[in-house]
């Protein structure tokens, strides 16, 4: 017997006696075995896969969680045997004796059990199947995962979940949803983090679920009493902030993505401000830098390495401190890139341990230590952070992180997790004191904002209770959100915002296609008729409601004809802005891998074609402004006159404005004068 790696057998028994012999996750996978005598013996966890096991003699083994796949068990003695949880699929079982031997759960499928002898077909514990269940029995969520977990080598070798040809084992899929049910689809993704050899029976891969379905137990009994372990961050907040103290040390922070990044950069600027850090615009003054990266499109990746190659320097001159977090650090991939050619990052932590920045800080520090936090499992809403805000007059509070969605071309849910919900106290009083503090406007923020579960608290369970709640506190004047998701936008919702005069009338609801067919191919649960019917309806129970969208161009699979549709989409709902996309294929998600990926140079044109059209319907929506009176939250001075002041409606429009600087900060009525593509003029009335 050879062994290759821990476990991994290359042998032939012919002729050898083995009895009462311990096989546990042994893996025998196309050995050849002839006339040998296994009397007695135990195998736990082994895989037979395409072995001939021909006229051996395995009287009363034990066979628990064994793999018979594709194997040649001809003229091989079973009698009294006892098998568990053991699966048998397109097995040779001509002659085999299966005399007096006892199943307890077992699958046979596609395995010729009229030609062994003394089969117990009637047996409840065998399961017979003439073929592996439908592709179709698995659920869309649940395909997407799995084929995630082809990028791991070890996972998709041991086709214990893989079958050729792309296809997914649905007999493992089966037997894991009938024990593990929902919490199927939050475990698989974690597996990668726990294999890397020994995989190779289903059994197998029950220990590793199991192991994985312990560890977030004893993680969510550690997520109960986060905000006492944040208390241990605040701790190291005033262990560096002595140790700071007196060195006037900078930061710079360089934040990437969306707007839930930029309020996860508020905090990490929250913290370091505890530690003594004082915020700079220079990056050469700087003695700690933070990437808050994004990856949802792959110009950011180009981006980050290329301004780590701008602080390489840096960091040879004045030893300055190089941190990356956010999404892309939940990108394996990108973690191993910046391990392997940047060396001199000192920090790595991802989107689910932002929390610990004071911690791995003062590792780096104290012990110089390169720190790499990153946790695959989803993470939990952490209350009690300090937070600095960009904004004197405008702030976003996060009400939930996280998604189910999976949309193909998106790797939000595998870089940010499931969804996961604040409580609607910790919401309020966050609201309460930004009314408190001055503030006018709040955005409330979520990567699906109306699919918000609330816990009950203050009567609030869902995202409708929730706007009519944050309507009712004094001092905050506007409401806005994103995102919504339109197969989420239910009736009470609607109610919601045509009831709260504080929520503004100008929704953001992203399209992506206008096509069926390539909605179907995101994964976005809706058709081009239900998108028009909804917006229909929105408009009919909120009046003078305005639209806003995303759109992606070159979805793999785009055909004129669906293009065409997105045009048509565009031009019957008039939408007040568009943000419009050339599809990145990111890796990780499913899109990447489909058929039919889109030329550039078709993406280009297709999406010059929606801004040519986008640009006259602004330009034309912009005009019906002039002459009107428009409520304007003033935000400040232009960036590039300082004698003009700048601020938006309530439809988000940008009006600039001659004006006192004491109108920053306050809502003032002007007449619209003018209008350019861009933003309005107008004057103080």
């Amino acid at each position: 017997m050879t062994l290759v790696g821990k476990n991994r057998a290359i042998f032939s028994y012919n002729n050898v006696n083995r009895n009462e012999s311990n096989f546990m996750y042994k893996d025998f996978e196309k050995t050849k075995s002839y006339h040998s005598s296994f009397v007695n013996a135990k195998f736990t966890g082994t895989s037979f896969r395409a072995a001939h096991m021909k006229y051996c003699n395995f009287t009363g083994c034990i066979f628990q969680g064994v793999d018979f796949v594709g194997t040649n068990l001809r003229g091989s003695n079973f009698k009294n045997a006892i098998f568990k949880e053991c699966i048998f699929v397109a097995a040779v079982l001509d002659k085999v004796n299966f005399k007096d031997a006892l199943f307890e759960n077992c699958y046979f499928v596609g395995s010729g059990v009229k030609t062994a002898k003394h089969f117990p077909a009637k047996n409840k514990g065998i399961i017979i199947l003439n073929s592996m269940p439908a592709q179709e029995c698995v659920s869309d969520d649940l395909r997407r995962v799995i084929e995630r977990l082809r990028e791991n080598d070890v996972i998709r070798h041991s086709n214990t979940l893989h079958g050729k040809g792309g296809k997914i084992n649905t007999l493992t899929v089966m037997i894991l949803e009938k024990e593990y049910t929902e919490e199927l689809i939050r475990y698989l993704p974690l597996l990668p983090k726990y294999i890397t050899s020994q995989f190779y029976t289903i059994s197998y891969l029950k220990v590793m679920l199991k192991k994985i379905k312990k560890c977030s137990k004893i993680g969510s009994l550690k997520k109960r009493r986060m905000k006492v372990n944040i208390g241990n961050q605040k701790e190291y907040m005033e262990k560096i902030k002595k140790i700071n103290e007196g060195k006037n040390l900078k930061y710079s922070i360089f934040t990437m993505g969306c707007q839930l990044n930029e309020n996860d950069s508020e905090k990490l600027c929250g913290m370091l401000e505890e530690m003594n850090y004082s915020k700079t615009e220079n990056i050469n003054e700087s003695d700690f830098i933070i990437f808050n990266t994004c990856c949802v499109r792959e110009n950011a990746e180009d981006k980050l390495f290329g301004k780590l190659g701008e602080v390489k320097k840096l960091k040879e001159q004045k030893g300055t401190i190089i941190a990356i977090c956010g999404c892309m650090m939940q990108e394996q991939h990108i973690v191993d890139k910046i391990k392997k050619s940047y060396h001199f990052v000192d920090i790595l932590f991802g989107t689910h341990t932002m929390h610990k920045l004071p911690e791995d800080l003062y590792s780096v520090i104290c012990n110089k230590e390169k720190i790499q936090d990153i946790l695959d499992i989803d993470g939990e809403i952490i209350e009690g952070l300090p937070i600095k805000r960009n904004d004197k007059i405008k702030a976003s509070v996060t009400i939930m992180n996280g998604c189910n969605n999976f949309c193909t071309y998106c790797i939000v849910p595998y870089v940010r997790g499931r969804e996961r919900s604040r409580d609607p106290q910790d919401i309020i009083n966050e609201v309460e004191e930004l009314a408190k503090e001055g503030y006018k406007e709040i955005t409330l923020l979520g990567q699906n904002v109306n699919s918000y579960k609330g816990n009950g608290n203050l009567g609030i369970t869902k995202f409708s209770e929730l706007l009519r709640a944050v309507n009712k506190i004094s001092g905050i004047e506007r409401i806005r959100f994103i995102s919504p998701h339109p197969k989420d936008f239910s009736d009470d919702v609607i109610e919601a915002i045509r009831d709260c005069k504080k929520v503004c009338k100008i929704i953001h609801l992203p399209l992506q296609s206008g096509s069926t067919e390539v909605l179907k191919k995101m994964n976005r649960k809706y058709t081009k008729e239900q998108y028009l019917n909804l917006v229909e309806k929105m408009k009919s129970k909120i009046p003078n409601l305005e639209l806003s969208t995303d759109i992606i161009v070159g979805f793999p699979g785009e055909t004129e004809e669906d293009f065409e549709d997105t045009l048509d989409v565009v031009e019957k709902v008039n939408f007040e802005q568009v943000y419009m996309f050339i599809y990145s294929r990111r890796v990780g998600t499913p899109g990447d891998k489909m058929p039919n990926q889109i030329p550039d140079e078709i993406k280009h044109k297709r999406f010059d074609r929606l801004k040519q059209l986008v640009e006259i319907q602004i330009d034309q929506n912009n005009k019906k402004y002039i002459g009107t009176k428009q409520k304007v939250l003033v935000e400040g001075k232009s960036k590039t006159n300082d004698k003009i002041l700048t601020g938006r409606t309530e439809t988000n429009k940008v009006v600039n404005f001659e004006g006192s600087d004491e109108l920053i900060g306050n809502i003032v009525e002007l007449k619209i004068i003018s209008e350019h593509m861009w933003y309005l003029k107008g004057e103080v009335l």
